[in-house]
């Protein structure tokens, strides 16, 4: 009897358990190998045990219960000075195989910031340089009498809300750049990757080209996908062929997505937004399963396009995708309800943004918690809409919120925290609450510059709200010397002809009046 059960306690442990192996390294840079990390901390989704890595930076994560194919989810990924690259990986639905490994990227914070400050650098000054450019291209056409000055002034006005919205893009390209593994990169695109990086446009252009015009590799690879589509159907017994014919497919569409990605950079920094709705949307199209290419075409379309209805099109497809793929509780889904309700904000239905930003708020709090940064947007979103609405006093405290939270999981550097301190400043000063804006529109003003530079239109908008700040308190010598600073450095950037460039020059000649006829 005693044996009998011995057996059966035996065999009752032996089929619940099983082990997914795995192992977390660094990306490979150009400037770096990858590395191995150890004492990663790992753990399961609805699972206590946590594990780390070991020296090998090798895991092996306890799944009870599990058979090969069914999918599990991780719900920590964590290790100090470090950050996933693939940020949604946590919440994603994995397949579960104890033979193949589950590889983890990660990046250490230092150097995605030096790399993404070293890449939104040289795409800022392409985007600077470009700005110029097509800044004297309309004075040139407003001198020779080929526009009105009416027509001079709502062009310029386009141009500079383009220059002050590709700030959020460069953010987000450089990051795509900065975190890219260049172990997973055939050579062209390592070289097309670099010329991007380093601000060689017209080279990454170049090699793109060279691959072969776009539209005939569209047609080739949608070609090759009827042709697959087609053996998979008529001839079952070729399946081991017809499996590599639909790897090569892939690796034709990841490939001509990247480029298409690259070119939709380039057009970018050249402000070229035709071109750029092109290709970022052709690249949603090249694989409507993709949910993170449709938030981004989503996003572009938002932003710069101001083309609503397509872009609500876009973050709907993408909280389908993401919804059927890996399920409700997964952080592109969060992603797509938020900009569902960013959209309506748009429309002016705050009714229905309301609703989709509180149940994006609701998801990203059970998926990452009350102290994460996706908590710290959605406040940010909530207070946006608030503000749109002039519900100052409530938009207040969201604010105070994000800026913490960004205060606590971002280094000091963020430029997150820079606009975080600057839109609880622009409530505040709605409210005309200017000894409290004061403190957060200094700090924007040394983050920007810290983050930035000296020569960058953000340091330049800072320095003519210092100056305005100073003009309240009376201190007009200050507020002189704040709006000189100001001008001399947008005139350097942005042009002196530029709107902002003539608001901080209108703001120095009336405080130099005001100080002539009050001293």
């Amino acid at each position: 009897m005693k044996r009998l059960i011995l057996s059966l306690l035996i065999l009752s442990s032996v089929a619940v358990l099983a082990d997914q192996p795995g192992f977390v390294r660094t990306i490979k840079r150009p400037n770096r190998e990858p590395q191995r990390l150890v004492d990663v901390t790992l753990r399961v989704q609805g699972d206590n045990n946590a594990v780390k890595t070991d020296a090998n930076g090798e895991f092996q994560l306890l799944l009870p219960g599990i058979n090969p194919g069914e999918p599990y989810a991780l719900q920590m990924i964590l290790k100090a000075g470090y950050e996933l690259c693939e940020t949604e990986l946590k919440g994603r639905r994995l397949p579960y195989s104890e033979q193949v490994p589950l590889e983890i990227l990660m990046v250490s914070r230092a150097d995605l910031q030096a790399d993404k400050a070293a890449i939104e650098a040289k795409a800022r000054k392409n985007l600077e340089e470009n700005y110029n450019q097509r800044l004297a291209e309309l004075e040139e056409q407003l001198a020779e009498a080929k526009m009105t000055e009416d027509e001079y002034m709502a062009r310029v006005e386009q141009l500079e809300q383009s220059m002050t919205s590709f700030d959020q893009l460069l953010s987000q390209m450089a990051r795509r750049y900065a975190v890219t593994d260049y172990s997973s990169l055939d050579e062209a695109t390592i070289q097309i990757n670099e010329a991007i990086e380093s601000g060689n446009l017209d080279e990454a252009e170049r090699l793109i080209k060279a691959k072969g015009d776009v539209d005939k590799r569209e047609a080739e690879l949608n070609a090759l996908a009827e042709k697959n589509a087609q053996e998979e159907e008529e001839l079952k017994h070729r399946m081991e062929q017809l499996a590599q014919k639909k790897a090569e497919e892939q690796n034709k569409r990841r490939a001509l997505a990247d480029d298409y990605y690259s070119l939709f950079t380039i057009a970018v920094e050249r402000f070229h937004n035709d071109t750029a709705d092109l290709y970022i949307c052709r690249r949603a199209e090249l694989d409507t399963l993709n949910s993170e290419y449709q938030l981004q075409a989503g996003q572009f379309v938002m932003i710069f396009r101001a083309d609503y209805d397509r872009a609500l099109r876009y973050f709907q497809r993408a909280y389908r995708v993401a919804k059927a793929q890996n399920g409700p509780e997964y952080g592109d889904v969060a992603t797509a309800l938020s900009e569902i309700g960013e959209v309506y904000k748009y429309k002016g239905d705050y009714a229905s943004a309301l609703r989709y930003c509180q149940e994006a708020m609701t998801l990203r709090e059970k998926i990452a918690g009350k102290e994460s940064q996706p908590m710290a947007e959605s406040y940010t979103n909530l207070a946006a809409l608030y503000f749109h609405e002039q519900r100052y006093d409530e938009a207040i405290p969201l604010m105070q919120q994000a800026l913490s939270l960004y205060e606590a999981l971002c280094e000091e550097g963020d430029p997150k925290i820079a606009n975080a301190c600057n839109n609880l400043a622009s409530n505040l000063l709605m409210l005309k609450r200017y000894k409290d804006a004061a403190p957060y529109i200094q700090r924007s003003y040394k983050l920007f510059r810290s983050c930035y530079g000296e020569n960058d239109y953000h340091v330049g908008i800072a320095l003519s709200n210092l100056g305005s700040l100073a003009f309240v308190g009376n201190n007009l010598e200050k507020s002189e010397e704040f709006f000189r600073r100001s001008v001399d450095i947008l005139t350097r950037v942005l042009g002196k002809q530029h709107p902002r460039t003539r608001l901080s020059q209108e703001n120095l000649d009336y405080v130099i009046r005001y100080r002539q006829e009050h001293q």
